[in-house]
């Protein structure tokens, strides 16, 4: 039996949105189990390394919950800290203060969440809830100042990092910009995301950085599996202006613009063709205009699949894989979510199998870069999307249990965070993916993608700033 105890105030102070003092935002709440309290934790089975055993048991322990605030900002933390004998402390950080409805689930016991040689049985969630539906929380609503997306336009705040993952928050939208107008009418969610403490200035709404189109020559390559293809849509509807939702079944969207041009120079812009025309109506080549393109491809073959680079093209001195790299001066990629996928589609990674495979890709790609200087080449800006979140499904019956899907939230989190070192150590830039798309992971339109939801834009608004088209 869990027992939830009462919120606890932490007497630190942090920094809010304004990069001020303040207290109060800060809380904890403690959870026990007293049936487990003696228990042997033999249940977690696990491939991995003792150190990393013992990780599982000390610091995360059988349970696994999910924490969700709603009110003046949305928010859902996405760890917690085992006390020992199943008792639990779940930290959460509200910057915006106010009256907040909070949903409190108990999702796994048992270990189930990050178990790892269990290959014949599905992990089936608990999904049990710890709070009563009616649940308010009071965060400082009487004297802590609160703070809206048109307030945090109108501060003089510091540019935010072009490598490190960006902490943000989804705070209530009031609809006094135009950015939450329409962004209401996409995604019918009333959240806009902000970076917390600095600004992005780049972000390409309605048009809004296009002339910087004519600035630079960016050639953007996004690969990895359906995150990142979702990811690339996202990215065309932003670069090419539109306004029009990504509120469809995944599979239905198709003829992605690639090109992008300053509308001041011709009323042609993300056209997929290989010519655009000026304004006097002559061909005018591709090469002559500066612009920003962009392609998708599925899956990291080029860098996992040994025929990348043993085979060898003799007249430029290069692999197959440098080769196909050439005309790109950036590579957005992600893996995570087929090496967690079912046995028969390649998955069931334990976590040493997965942390290999990231140093493989990784170190492989620094090759790449010491590399390209020979051929004049500069180095490729790598830019890491992280592990996005994924929907905990409860029905025994839907294909993701029936295929025994390791995709689970906590699993995925421990992934993520090895990940963010692997990068870190490597000098590469990070999304910060998993913690933006874990508000809305039981949100998502087909229990996978965060299209149709702020976490896509979020992920759009983090993107443009690391690749900083603007940048000369």
């Amino acid at each position: 039996m869990l027992t939830v105890g009462s919120i606890r105030h932490s007497n630190s102070k942090r920094k809010g949105l304004l990069s001020q003092t303040v207290a109060c935002l800060t809380q904890y709440r403690k959870i026990s189990r007293s049936n487990y309290a003696n228990r042997d934790f033999s249940a977690l089975k696990s491939h991995i390394t003792p150190t990393r055993n013992a990780f599982f048991k000390t610091k995360l322990g059988p349970d696994a919950f999910q924490l969700t605030f709603n009110g003046p900002e949305r928010a859902s933390p996405s760890l917690w800290q085992h006390l020992g004998n199943c008792s639990y402390k779940l930290s959460y950080r509200l910057v915006n203060p106010g009256i907040y409805s909070v949903q409190l689930i108990h999702t796994y016991d048992e270990f189930k969440a990050v178990n790892e040689v269990i290959q014949n049985v599905w992990a089936k969630p608990v999904y049990r809830k710890l709070l009563v539906t009616e649940f308010v929380l009071d965060v400082c609503s009487s004297h802590c100042p609160s703070f809206t997306s048109k307030h945090l336009q109108s501060l003089d705040l510091p540019i935010c990092s072009r490598n490190e993952r960006q902490q943000g928050v989804y705070l209530r939208m009031t609809n006094e910009t135009e950015r939450e107008v329409y962004k209401w009418q996409m995604y019918g969610h009333p959240y806009i995301w902000e970076p917390l403490g600095c600004r992005f200035d780049q972000k390409f709404e309605l048009n809004s950085n296009s002339t910087c189109f004519t600035k630079t020559h960016k050639s953007i390559l996004v690969i990895g599996d359906s995150q990142a293809r979702i990811l690339s849509w996202a990215l065309d509807r932003r670069l090419s202006g539109s306004k029009d939702p990504l509120n469809e079944p995944a599979k239905s969207y198709g003829g992605l613009h690639n090109r992008y041009y300053n509308p001041q120079e011709t009323a042609h812009r993300g056209l997929p063709n290989k010519i655009i025309l000026n304004r006097n109506d002559t061909v005018v080549s591709k090469e002559e205009l500066e612009r920003v393109t962009f392609k998708f491809q599925e899956y990291l073959n080029i860098f996992v699949d040994v025929s990348g680079y043993r085979t060898y093209d003799k007249k430029l001195n290069t692999s197959t894989t440098e080769k196909y790299l050439l005309d790109f001066d950036t590579v957005v990629f992600t893996v995570g979510h087929w090496p967690a996928s079912a046995v028969h589609q390649g998955g069931h990674f334990s976590v040493e199998r997965y942390v290999d495979l990231l140093e493989y890709i990784s170190g492989y790609m620094e090759s790449i870069n010491r590399g390209r200087q020979s051929l004049g080449k500069q180095p490729l800006d790598f830019i890491w999307m992280d592990i996005y979140a994924f929907t905990i499904k409860l029905d025994p019956a839907v294909p993701h249990a029936k295929s025994i899907d390791w995709r689970i939230n906590y699993r995925l989190k421990v992934w993520s965070d090895y990940a963010n070192q692997i990068f870190q150590r490597r000098g590469m830039k990070q999304l910060n993916g998993f913690d933006a798309t874990l508000p809305w992971a039981q949100s998502t339109l087909d229990g996978a993608h965060f299209h149709g939801t702020p976490a896509m834009d979020s992920q759009v608004d983090e993107l443009l700033h690391k690749v900083n088209v603007c940048a000369r």
